[in-house]
């Protein structure tokens, strides 16, 4: 399936910082800071993304993902399932023998989501950095 990601580096310092916590709390503390930038990605692909019957915008959400404490954290495309189609653009093809055989014409790609990861890249690090060290202080208290 495809996947859009991205990658940050630089992070040395605040992962110092954390090695101090638990290792449950630190999870914690780095999937809260990691939510709050992903949810800055999914209203804003959430914002841009086509509009037939708005299904696919409202299926749009920042989800935490059980995998290892503070691993992963997600924009899920949960509900809608042709998230791919627009994103991607669809190359003509038959629709196949349940359907007469007819052709689908395909379409160019409109991108919402990765535009949402690119241009929202500044904002979402300091939401993560504001978020994890407004967790960090609350636990210091």
């Amino acid at each position: 399936m495809p996947a859009i990601g991205v990658s940050v580096q630089g992070v040395d310092n605040l992962l110092e910082l954390l090695k101090g916590l638990d290792e449950d709390v630190r999870g914690e503390v780095v999937q809260d800071g990691l939510l709050a930038g992903a949810q800055i990605v999914a209203a804003d692909a959430a914002a841009r993304a086509p509009r037939e019957t708005g299904a696919l915008a409202e299926s749009i959400r920042a989800e935490k993902r059980d995998v290892e404490p503070g691993e992963s954290v997600a924009v899920g495309i949960k509900a809608a399932w042709y998230w791919r189609f627009p994103e991607f653009g669809v190359k003509p093809h038959e629709l196949g023998r349940k359907r007469g055989y007819k052709v689908h014409m395909g379409h160019g790609a409109q991108p919402f989501a990765r535009p949402a990861v690119d241009e929202n890249v500044e904002r979402v690090l300091e939401a993560t950095a504001d978020a994890i060290r407004g967790a960090l202080e609350a636990r210091a208290r």
